[in-house]
């Protein structure tokens, strides 16, 4: 029998413990089950939207298939907790939203911490809300709205999807940074306050291009300024709330996904890479563009950040108007 090199003998060995650190995270091939998406929204909004459209691309990319679940209530907060108890074994996800950084402050009490319950995974696009009004308001731009405002304090009412929602808080802002007087009046979820605003019940509302961009098309509304930074493929004629006079006044609904903290670091880093390369894809920027929605990916450090600025633009908003939840 031939006698091995000592110099190979410790090749062979560098070799077998670089191997034995390796296995591991060789042996946890994820995701090896089916994942769940849970949107902690009804069906239809835009978060459960955007949620549908990734779908079937993380799903390819993943090799997995990924089921959404929609559990919805007390704004967001009880599918935020349903993720944060899930089991940490990546294979549950949250789809959610700025409101998750905002609730904190408009709910005396929420059933999970932000920053310690959870993993951030990744942001995934913008959403642009538009601020609309019923043909009969005689106004056809934010000026024209706001003068019309200051002659009659109170008298012009919004809809918002809810106390705290960014429905809600856009309209607040825009008081706040005109000094007009316009009088809250919030429902229980989007479609509901958009059939009041239809109806010529409230007269103004600030909600996603998902929504108001087929009412906008049958005459129904009248859209006065995008809320965000560029105009959108759906409402191509409307300008921007900058181009309008009012650049202070930007609002973005975003979705981001987050998993519960504790998850294999392994999970949420191929999670975060596959959302990368879907949202970088042509299909997937042309299906958001079509809700209005702008490609956003991010990685989980710049996530956290973003939520911490959510939190801190909208605090003084929301105490300076004394806006609680419950």
């Amino acid at each position: 029998m031939p006698t091995i090199p000592t110099k190979a003998w410790k090749s062979f060995w560098r070799a077998a413990l670089a191997l034995a650190m390796c296995a591991p995270v060789l042996a946890y091939a994820w995701p090896d089950k089916p994942l769940r998406f849970v949107v902690p929204y009804a069906p239809g909004g835009v978060i459960d939207t955007a949620a549908r459209v990734l779908q079937p691309g993380l799903s390819e990319v993943l090799g997995q298939v990924i089921v959404i679940e929609n559990r919805s209530g007390a704004g967001g907060n009880i599918g935020a907790e349903a993720v944060a108890r899930a089991p940490k074994d990546g294979q549950t996800f949250l789809v959610a939203n700025e409101a998750i950084a905002i609730n904190p402050l408009i709910y005396r009490s929420t059933p999970f911490d932000l920053y310690k319950d959870f993993a951030p995974v990744g942001k995934l696009a913008d959403f642009p809300s538009v601020m609309v009004v019923h043909p009969a308001v005689p106004a056809n731009s934010v000026g024209e709205f706001v003068a019309l405002a200051r002659s009659k304090p109170g008298q012009l009412s919004f809809g918002s999807a809810g106390v705290g929602t960014t429905s809600h808080l856009a309209g607040e802002l825009l008081q706040s940074m005109t000094g007009i007087e316009l009088t809250h009046v919030p429902y229980k979820g989007g479609a509901p306050a958009m059939n009041d605003l239809l109806a010529g019940n409230t007269r103004s509302m600030f909600l996603s291009v998902l929504l108001t961009a087929p009412q906008v098309r049958a005459g129904k509304l009248k859209p006065l300024a995008v809320l965000g930074p560029a105009r959108v493929q759906q409402l191509p004629q409307v300008p921007t709330i900058a181009e309008a006079g009012f650049p202070q006044i930007q609002v973005m609904v975003f979705a981001a996904l987050l998993a519960p903290q504790g998850i294999p670091q392994v999970a949420v880093q191929r999670m975060n890479a596959a959302t990368w390369k879907v949202l970088r894809s042509a299909d997937t920027a042309k299906k958001l563009a079509e809700l209005g929605g702008i490609p956003a990916p991010s990685t989980p450090e710049e996530l956290t950040e973003i939520f911490r600025h959510e939190n801190k633009i909208w605090a003084r908003v929301i105490h300076e108007n004394k806006i609680h939840a419950d």
